[in-house]
């Protein structure tokens, strides 16, 4: 069956594979929002590439207390299959800040 969706008509399984990774990028950005305080030296920020995989969140972190920041990542985000971690020299806080500057 086919649905219109954006101008186009796409199947079901097209249209299941939007939701997916809208949700995927909707809870990525929800979790650094959540991780903000807690891990402001850590995180790197993350951004999502569509053409990678088939569609992959990426997260940013840094090495301090990188271990569990990524053991949390893992554990509040339900495609697990669809992350990877990559480092960063600076979090996203120390970016901002120095913008600021």
């Amino acid at each position: 069956m086919e649905s219109k969706n954006g101008g186009g008509a796409l199947t079901d399984q097209e249209n299941e594979e939007i939701e997916q990774r809208q949700s995927l990028i909707n809870q990525g950005s929800e979790l650094m929002n959540e991780f903000r305080e807690k891990y402001k030296d850590t995180s790197g920020g993350l951004y999502f590439d569509h053409h990678k995989e088939g569609g992959v969140l990426f997260i940013g972190y840094t090495d301090k207390d990188k271990d569990r920041f990524i053991a949390d990542v893992k554990n509040k985000l339900d495609n697990n299959k669809r992350i990877r971690f990559f480092k960063v020299d600076n979090s996203y806080f120390e970016l901002k800040r120095n913008k600021m500057e």
